[in-house]
């Protein structure tokens, strides 16, 4: 994991014993989740260029927004990606550039909405 990663942790008790009684429930949640995320990231890009410091980025070309990528690691773990280089530079800013960051407000939004997508899925 890179240095600029950015990881989300969440209270595993239930997914762990679903992983147990129902992998496969357990996977897609996870896989569910990580689109939701990607989803989530790419409808909340600023429609303006460059966008407000602390803002989501504005669109120019699309590169960021089609570089973001679900990938199944193992068995209910799954990553959101972003291939894009600069991405990093937005997120967190730089000396010269404030940051425009998209990723944790969209993991945050996620987070809350998590457990419900959780209850639906696991019933």
């Amino acid at each position: 994991m890179s240095k600029d990663a950015i990881t989300w942790q969440i209270d595993r008790r239930k997914l762990d014993s679903l992983i147990r009684t129902s992998p496969g429930k357990a996977d897609e949640l996870c896989g569910q989740a990580a689109y939701a995320l990607q989803a989530d990231v790419q409808t909340n890009f600023n429609e303006q260029s460059p966008a407000p410091a602390g803002e989501p980025p504005g669109v120019v070309t699309g590169n960021l927004t089609g570089s973001l990528k679900v990938v199944p690691i193992r068995q209910a773990l799954w990553e959101m990606r972003v291939g894009a280089t600069y991405g990093p530079f937005l997120e967190f800013g730089t000396p010269r550039m404030a940051a425009r960051p998209f990723l944790r407000p969209a993991v945050w939004r996620l987070s809350k909405r998590f457990g419900k997508i959780f209850e639906v899925i696991a019933k």
